[in-house]
């Protein structure tokens, strides 16, 4: 038993009850030093979260009442009282408010403490928002945790948390993220109320921005198993679409193309993933350069991949997603960067208040042509027109070859043109409600234009100057937009709500001139393409999303307090609507038809020798279109079975009206945490419904080798399957070393693949001009299996990263639509991949960093038209010594390639500047990106390499203020 007057006694719990009971009989004086002001006295007491044993002192000196307590009844109770002018009575009962307490009065004024009859503990909630505090992004999956009780939670997607029911009283809170220091604060939560807080977490001083890995994030107590790396800290770099390279190429099982800009997750096709832009999918166009990258690097913050066995709550993809956000952060600036590619800039505005709103804007802007001679010739020579694929094409009826006729035409001075906007905004409405929207408009133009003077079209003709050939263009348009409104919302204490709605469009215009017939003149000694023609065409493909989702996460009681369940269902509508164009080609020999005039005023008996055969095209186009729902619904139960194991288990159930079907994707993973250890083991049913293709091109002067089209499944074609199975380790070795390895398998139950033989044959009625077909008419089933592993070692200190990871990737599909029905390796796969990357930070102002790459065992050498139209054609074409039908065997040289950047930084008055210099290819290697094929006069046939990136310098400047 404490007293509190002039001094304090110690009695034991058992006794608090009797002494009461003894004091009121009298048997105990009363205590001492009690000086017992006038009861007309009155006070004003104004105290927020006190101690209440602290507040009983003051009580005490101020009131000079004498106060008895068991010292357990105070400890950890706060008091929060606001009285004025009030006697010292109800001051004492103002001081044990929402306690629990209650006290009696004995006759000798002594106040004596008790627990309220029947009191129910005090309960408050703990709700907050984890953030980046450079950039404001949410910072999903972060851990916060409350030192010493055993409760914690992980922030849902928006970076929003809540832990309901706690004993009201002070703690100590700890936020936990990969690649941020651990933030610590002391909150008081007070009973029957809710305490909030925003948690805005410092980046470590690393060199590259953040990207994130689906899988193992911090626990406490174990290592990581994602790979994080935020830009701020001792030296920032340049944003350059290098630079956005090199952050998708961080993630393991990512690998994103330097040539085509194409994304494959571990082992998948380019179209087996989502790309997010701010949880929207972004149907991303061709680049034909990966040096400019998806987005404008000043607007995008952070990446994350989700791999192998992502929960349920991610989505429906056969192997993954890749997500990006845009940067929000809580301040006004401007930044303006100018380099080889082209001119960005981006500016944000930040007011504070009650309600505090910030805005985003960024625009990227490509020159008129490409700057670099280097580069432009690279891309010359990429698109060079290739007369190959149409002479092969053509049944070699009459026994000669077309040598003279089609002569090799001069390749097209290709222009390329882009420009992206961003924009982006968050209102706090209050300190649990936020209003978040964002918006993307992107386009870009690569064209071989014939009309300009100075460009050197491509032409299809004899040499002879009597015949002035056919000019062939090729001209891409691509418009992507998106946009996405957001609510987010703390409903109580244990439920957070988020409600969006967001759109999603692209658009594919290809123009070129397509070689319509030819009149060949056939001589002994001489042959010469007569007569030709070529009209203007075009492909097409439009493809929208609209999707409406509601998303609840929910913590019960029970999940915290014996470490339980974390709720999150979901329901999801989106209207996805198609429109694709697509003209097929083939060509055949005609009849013999009379003899043409060579020259003025002809010898007749020539005209006799002279017969003359016509190469005419037979078309066929392929026009479909296709709207259709997507119903979905989610549920997932994150369940903590003990403080190191943990299991999360989901299901997502997809009703398609067009099939009037609902597909069930169950998902479980399993994961235990250790001192140094961490381990994840994932499972689970995946579906996809909307097919992306890349259709190769056959037009002689393609400038891009093949066109990518969306199709969301219609009532003609099931929904692609796969069965995922990942595992994931990661061990911490101290000092800064760290370990992560993972091996995943991917059964491909049903896919889907385009088929170019099984176009159907236009009838004479239609003229073969326009057909719409189902889906089920050009897309063939195939099934296969991806299957991998990868493992990296990190060594990361303040002034230094090392990064080393070896990755091993095997793909094989079967389809009867392909190659005869063989089984045989994707064309995008790499068996052997190795990445090495080097970061200095530790030279003052000046960042070095270096990256080496290595890929070996590529198959599907030649242009993958080559494979699509002419495997397995009847008769062969003639290829020489290389079968078609055998992909495998065609393997291409090793790529390796040294990237070396320099970067410097400076402060001149109110301006940050930034320089940086990179050299791609340092070595000047001559990297074989794929062969194609030269048909000589005698019929031989050589094999010519298509070079990657020559020895490439670019330049940036970047000034912030």
């Amino acid at each position: 038993m404490r007293s509190t007057a002039n001094g304090y006694a110690s009695w034991p719990r058992w006794a608090v009850a009797g002494l009461s009971v003894l004091l009121m009989m009298g048997s105990a004086g009363a205590l001492h030093g009690q000086d017992v002001r006038a009861p007309e006295a009155r006070y004003t007491f104004a105290l927020r979260g006190v101690p209440l044993e602290a507040a009983l002192n003051r009580f005490v000196s101020v009131t000079g009442q004498a106060v008895s307590y068991d010292p357990l009844l105070v400890e950890g109770v706060l008091s929060f009282c606001l009285a004025e002018e009030v006697v010292a009575e109800a001051v004492l009962r103002c001081l044990l408010a929402d306690t629990g307490l209650d006290f009696i009065r004995l006759s000798s004024g002594t106040y004596v403490l008790t627990r309220g009859p029947e009191t129910p503990p005090q309960r408050g909630y703990l709700a907050g928002t984890v953030r980046d505090a450079t950039t404001s992004l949410p910072l999903p999956d972060a851990q916060v945790v409350l030192a010493g009780h055993d409760v914690g939670t992980i922030t849902n997607q928006d970076g929003r948390f809540v832990i309901p029911d706690l004993l009201a009283g002070p703690y100590r809170v700890e936020v936990h993220y990969l690649g941020y220091r651990v933030w610590t604060d002391s909150l008081a939560i007070r009973p029957e109320a809710t305490t909030q807080t925003l948690v805005q977490l410092e980046a470590q001083p690393l060199v590259i921005n953040p990207v994130v890995i689906d899988g193992l994030q911090r626990r406490v107590g174990g290592p990581d198993l994602r790979s994080s790396a935020p830009t701020t800290g001792a030296l920032a770099t340049v944003q350059t679409g290098l630079e956005l390279a090199d952050r998708l190429n961080a993630l393991p099982g990512v690998r994103f193309s330097d040539i085509t800009a194409d994304v494959h997750v571990q082992g998948g096709a380019a179209g087996d993933h989502q790309l997010r832009l701010d949880g929207v999918p972004v149907f991303l166009p061709q680049r034909p350069l990966g040096l400019i990258g998806p987005f404008s690097p000043l607007a995008v913050g952070r990446l994350e991949a989700h791999t192998a066995g992502f929960e349920a709550e991610t989505g429906s993809m056969l192997s993954g997603a890749v997500e990006a956000q845009h940067q929000l952060p809580d301040r006004t600036g401007l930044t303006a960067q100018v380099d080889a590619l082209g001119l960005s800039a981006q500016g944000h505005l930040h007011r504070p208040g009650r309600r505090p709103l910030t805005l985003m804007g960024a625009v990227r802007t490509g020159y008129p042509s490409l700057r670099q001679d280097a580069l432009q010739e690279t891309v010359r020579s990429w698109s060079t027109p290739d007369t190959y694929l149409l002479r092969a094409s053509i049944p070699d009826t009459t026994g000669f070859i077309l040598q003279d006729s089609l002569a090799g035409p001069t390749a097209l001075a290709p222009t390329l043109t882009y420009t992206d906007l961003h924009g982006a905004a968050r209102w706090q409405l209050g300190p649990l409600r936020s209003l978040t929207a964002s918006a993307y408009v992107g386009r870009s133009r690569l064209r071989g234009d014939v009309d300009e003077p100075d460009t050197e079209a491509a032409r299809v003709g004899n040499n002879d100057d009597d015949f002035a050939g056919i000019a062939l263009a090729d001209a891409y348009t691509w418009r992507t937009q998106l946009g996405r409104l957001q609510y987010e919302s703390v409903l109580s204490p244990k439920t957070l709500v988020r409600l969006s709605v967001s759109t999603s469009q692209h658009r594919l215009s290809h123009r070129y001139a397509l070689l319509d017939s030819l009149s060949v003149l056939v001589d002994a000694e001489a042959r010469a393409l007569s007569n030709a023609a070529a009209r203007s065409v075009a492909d097409g493909n439009r493809m929208r999303a609209t999707t409406l989702s509601a998303v609840l996460d929910h913590v019960p009681a029970e999940a915290i307090l014996g470490g339980r369940h974390h709720l999150t269902l979901g329901l999801e509508a989106t209207l996805h609507q198609s429109r694709f164009s697509l003209l097929s080609s083939q060509y055949q020999i005609g009849q013999s038809g009379p003899a043409i005039e060579l020259f003025p005023d002809p010898d007749p008996q020539d005209l006799i020798d002279i017969p003359t055969f016509s190469v005419d095209e037979v078309q066929r186009q392929v026009i479909h279109r296709e709207d259709a729902w997507l119903l979905a619904a989610v549920g997932q139960d994150r369940l903590r079975l003990s403080p190191t194991l943990e299991a999360t288990g989901g299901v997502r159930l997809t009703y398609l009206p067009v099939r009037q079907t609902v597909y069930a994707e169950p998902r479980l993973a399993i994961r235990l945490d250790r001192t140094s250890w961490s381990a994840r083991l994932a499972s689970g049913l995946y579906r996809q419904y909307v097919n992306q293709f890349d259709v190769s091109t056959r037009t002689v002067a393609a400038l891009l080798p093949h066109l990518r089209i969306w199709l969301p499944v219609d009532a003609s074609v099931r929904p692609p399957l796969a069965y995922h199975l990942s595992q994931q380790v990661a061990v911490d070795l101290g000092r800064g070393w760290s370990v992560d390895a993972e091996a995943f398998a991917r059964w491909h139950r049903h896919d889907v693949v385009l088929s170019y033989g099984a176009l159907p044959t236009p009838d004479s009625g239609s003229g073969g001009v326009r057909q719409v077909f189902e889906q089920a008419d050009f897309v063939g089933n195939a099934t296969g299996y991806a299957r991998g592993a990868h493992a990296a070692v990190r060594w990361t200190q303040p002034w230094a990263r090392l990064h080393l990871r070896y990755a091993w990737h095997q793909t094989e599909r079967t389809s009867q639509a392909v190659l005869d029905g063989r089984p045989h390796p994707v064309p995008w796969e790499e068996p052997h991949r190795l990445d090495a990357r080097l970061d200095l930070q530790g030279l003052g102002a000046v960042l070095v960093q270096g990256r080496w790459q290595s890929v070996w065992g590529r198959p599907w050498g030649f242009r993958q038209a080559y494979y699509d139209y002419l495997a397995g054609a009847s008769p062969p074409p003639p290829s020489g010594d290389f079968d078609l039908l055998r992909p495998a065997d065609h393997r291409l040289p090793a790529h390796h390639q040294l990237d070396l950047s320099l970067g410097y930084r400076r402060t001149v008055g109110p301006a940050d500047l930034m320089l940086r210099l990179q050299v791609v290819n340092v070595l000047d290697r001559a990297n074989v990106l794929d062969w194609w094929l030269e048909l000589h006069d005698d019929g031989q046939v050589t094999q010519r390499p298509r070079l990657s990136y020559p020895r490439l310098s670019t330049l940036a400047l970047q000034v912030s203020w």
